[in-house]
């Protein structure tokens, strides 16, 4: 993942499938940042969005952006799920327009 370019005022349905993934991981969330500073990184937790579903290899995270950006911007997230001893972290930027 590099940027999602995401319009103010709807509510998105990210799909994220990874690769050799259990249907159930120990933990899968999505943070969303208000700033990215180096060389401390992100900074400024806004929230942190549960999975709405998972099924075999593929995660789903709703989330509505009138809550996160209700004008247009930039926002940074950070991506974590942990299966069996596994991690993953990875990281994006999002940007909201009209």
């Amino acid at each position: 993942m590099d940027t999602l370019k995401i319009v103010v005022g709807n509510t998105v349905d990210l799909f994220i499938d990874v690769e050799g993934m259990s249907s159930s991981p120990d933990e899968a969330m999505i943070e969303i940042y208000k700033a990215k500073r180096y060389p401390d990184g992100l900074q400024e937790l806004i929230e942190t969005i549960p999975p709405t579903q998972i099924s075999e290899g593929a995660i789903q995270f709703t989330f509505d952006t009138d809550q996160l950006a209700p004008v247009p911007g930039k926002l940074y997230g950070r991506l974590f799920v942990n299966d069996s001893g596994k991690k993953i972290n990875a990281y994006f930027k999002m940007v909201f327009s009209y």
